[in-house]
């Protein structure tokens, strides 16, 4: 523009790496120039300087901080840096300034699967560097214009790295900022679980590019050549957390490293292979005359093999291979675990005359039979019993019965605001201790319902009372008033029995990624199953898959998928058993097929449609209008029944599918009229290729939704498609859809490789440019382009 815009830049620079031999596209656009325009351009590589490990670099423009004159006089440049490694190597770069009139622009280049990946703007401090691929790391310090003379030092370090294996127990001593990489194979896809402890001041933990407990997969499909693995599950129990993660085939690493580095730290690492249950899980297709799944696949869950208060983890297959609306349904059977009878973890008894011994707790779990000790000599003694889990039945025999005319025993709960509620039970035999019988708690009573762990009561040796349900039987009438003939009770042996249970399963699924630069995915899942059982053995709960959202339909995406299922809740050395089966309800919907291409030449079709879509405002029985004009008929009428509604899991909806063969990339249009309905969604199902590893790229998409007659008017990318309809409070015996589909031509959008030259063919027009720049040197050049805008001299040093 010949300097007529005040400070504007003269020069534009365009860093890159040739990271390959070969030529290079250009893309250079104006927009709207006002005035002729000249350009020319210009190519320089620059030197680049080798970093080595343990030695001090520097970068800029020498010891001196520049005077005022320096600073006027300064130009752009920049300056490279390398480091040249094998594919798993990693090194530790420490930036920093001696000073700056204002920071340059730091970028970092990283070798990748397909090319280099930049890391721009970056910032002094300590800086991770991978090589994901053999080859070269650059890193460059530009000064642009303005921004003024700096001295930079650069200090490379290499990170020691260790070999493990999965199951290994790994210490590893972190001191102060030094940092250690773990690396190991796996041999197969794999679910792997993991849990780490840290000693020492250092807080250690573990990263990857800084994204805590997650690994760089080294062999990933990924564009960027690597991927960071994260857990899928973590599962916090007690004061141990434990990461579950799914590891495709191939190579990992990590960092550990300390968060304060003025400390030193221990870093332990634990680890197992998550086994499989090598079996998949049947899918029940069901209908009205098929309610309920009947194939189920069993196992049971067992105690993890290290942690005792965990359950171990499993995954199993599921095998996908049509359209369907599935659902994992889960049921659990209890049944031996609630039934057998426990002894109490700890059995306390409160002797109100003797304050010296007051609490006594030497009548432990260890002492099962023939506990032999006397209850309920004084008024307020209290007999206390706890165990992990609550409990509904009491049993207890007596070496002596008791015998009070007027005994009267308190039953209480400890409540969450730190006080005993009284719970009466809904059956005592022992008749207040005074028969051999059985105590039962009622579930339904709401203080029974609010009972939770801990008891204020007392603080006794080597007992954590906040790990226990405490049940209180306090005595308001001793048994040892010898006028009224009392006896005092014996107690031989208790038993507790019927215990509530909670039990929760985490779940995730991974299948085949359909993007090809992606290992794997991981669809969607709906609420995942969690059981409260009271007085019940069996409990059933159903988790959506894949879709979660309505229509709730995978179409497309068959496969081999992996489910990980993950107990938590009670643990015991008796196994619960697990029973999983997949139902299908899309088999619910009713189905036509509506073939276009067998109704309409679709070589000849029309340019556009008998009636655009705002032109129909007239729908009868046989046909489609615009007012009064030519009646076109329906292409289908199709009727079905109430009974192919789903159930309430579902929403108690009923669906419609339209399988449709036609013309792709025509614009299509559907004509919509109804008897017996009352509202409804319209779907439109298409198998498209994924754009990323989000999932599904737009294969079923809402159209719209209607309570009335209408017409809809879209695009189709293939040769078939479905229509879906979602059809809502329809509480009539019989539905119909009266349908037209119709294609009209669509103009073509041609698209041409731009060429390489262009003349500008007048005022207020942009322009774009497309240049061949041929890199015959070696692989790795560092080049710049300098683009001049307007006449005159390059204003630049030399590079």
């Amino acid at each position: 523009k010949y300097g007529q815009v005040p400070n504007q830049k003269i020069f534009n620079y365009i860093q890159f790496i040739a990271h390959e031999k070969g030529t290079y596209k250009l893309l250079i656009s104006a927009t709207n120039p006002t005035s002729p325009g000249f350009l020319n351009l210009e190519f320089v590589d620059f030197k680049v300087t080798n970093l080595p490990v343990d030695e001090l670099k520097t970068a800029g423009d020498g010891d001196e901080f520049p005077s005022f004159q320096e600073q006027l006089d300064d130009e752009w440049d920049t300056e490279w840096f390398r480091i040249e490694g094998d594919g798993g190597d990693i090194y530790n770069l420490d930036i920093g300034y001696d000073y700056f009139i204002k920071e340059p622009l730091i970028n970092i280049y990283s070798p990748s699967k397909w090319g280099y990946k930049a890391d721009h703007n970056v910032s002094t401090g300590t800086h991770e560097i991978y090589f994901t691929r053999s080859g070269y790391v650059y890193i460059s310090f530009t000064d642009i214009e303005g921004y003024g003379q700096y001295k930079a030092s650069l200090y490379l370090r290499e990170i020691p790295e260790v070999d493990i294996n999965i199951g290994d127990h790994v210490n590893l001593k972190v001191s102060n900022d030094e940092k250690v990489a773990i690396n190991f194979t796996i041999e197969e896809d794999s679910f792997v679980r993991f849990n780490y402890t840290q000693y020492g001041g250092g807080l250690a933990n573990i990263s990857s590019f800084d994204v805590l407990y997650s690994f760089i997969y080294e062999d990933a499909k990924k564009l960027d050549g690597y991927q960071i693995i994260q857990p899928l599950v973590n599962k916090t129990m007690d004061d141990m957390i434990f990461y579950y993660y799914y590891f495709p085939k191939g190579d990992y690493e990590a960092i550990i490293k300390n968060a304060d580095i003025t400390s030193n730290s221990i870093f332990q690492i634990d680890s197992k292979f998550v086994s499989i249950y090598n079996n998949t899980i049947p899918i029940n297709s069901l209908s009205h005359l098929n309610l309920n799944p009947s194939q189920f696949l069993s196992f049971a869950l067992n105690q993890d093999d290290y942690y005792d208060e965990l359950y171990d983890a499993r995954y199993v297959y599921i095998n996908i291979t049509a359209p369907g609306q599935y659902i994992l349904n889960t049921t659990i059977d209890s049944s031996n675990v609630i039934a057998s009878p426990r002894t109490p973890s700890f059995v306390v008894y409160h002797n109100e005359t003797a304050p010296s011994i007051d609490y006594d707790k030497t009548l432990e779990a260890s002492a099962q039979d023939n506990l032999n000790f006397s209850v309920f000599t004084q008024d307020d003694d209290a007999l206390y019993l706890a165990y992990p889990h609550k409990w509904i039945n009491l049993a207890i025999n007596f070496s002596q019965l008791g015998i009070n005319i007027n005994r009267d025993l308190v039953y209480s709960v400890w409540n969450d605001i730190g006080d005993f509620d009284e719970v009466t039970p809904i059956s005592d035999t022992t008749n207040e201790f005074v028969s051999n019988g059985t105590i039962i708690l009622d579930t339904d009573d709401n203080d029974y319902r609010d009972w939770v762990k801990g008891c204020d009561n007392f603080d006794l040796l080597d007992i954590n009372e906040d790990d226990f349900y405490w049940l209180q039987i306090l005595c308001n009438d001793p048994y040892n008033d010898t006028g009224d003939g009392d006896i005092i009770p014996i107690i031989d042996v208790i038993e507790i029995s019927n215990f509530t249970l909670d039990l929760s399963l985490n779940l995730a699924l991974v299948g085949d990624s359909g993007y090809q630069y992606c290992d794997f995915w991981e669809p969607p899942i709906g609420t995942e199953p969690s059981f409260i059982f009271i007085n019940e053995t069996t409990l059933t709960n159903d988790t959506i898959l894949f879709n979660t959202d309505a229509p709730y339909i995978n179409f497309f995406e068959n496969g081999l998928y992996k489910l990980l299922v993950i107990p938590h809740g009670w643990v015991d050395d008796l196994p619960v058993t697990v029973n999983f089966a997949i139902e299908n309800y899309w088999t619910y919907r009713a189905e036509s097929r509506y073939d276009i291409t067998g109704i309409t030449n679709i070589t000849v079709l029309n340019p556009s449609p008998d009636l655009y879509k705002y032109q129909i405002n007239t729908y009868t029985a046989s046909g489609y209008a615009h007012d009064d004009g030519t009646l076109y008929e329906y292409g289908l009428i199709a009727s079905y029944g109430r009974h192919r509604r789903t159930p309430a899991r579902l929403g108690n909806n009923s669906y419609y599918a339209l399988e449709c063969l036609v013309e792709p990339y025509k614009w299509t249009q559907l004509v919509v009229s109804s008897v017996n309905l009352v509202n409804f969604s319209l779907y439109i199902a298409q198998d498209l290729p994924w754009i990323d590893n989000s999932g599904p790229n737009n294969e079923l998409v809402k159209l719209g939704n209607s309570s009335v007659d209408t017409t809809y008017e879209f695009g189709v990318f293939d040769d078939k498609f479905y229509l879906i309809f979602e059809v809502y409070n329809s509480t009539s015996n019989s539905i119909t859809f009266r349908l037209d589909l119709n294609q009209y031509d669509t103009a073509e959008l041609l698209a041409r490789t731009p060429i390489a030259s262009h003349t500008s063919t007048g005022f207020n027009l942009g322009f774009t440019l497309i240049l061949a720049i041929v890199i015959p040197a070696a692989v790795g050049a560092v080049v710049v382009v300098y683009i001049l805008k307007r006449k005159g001299r390059i204003l630049t040093k030399t590079p």
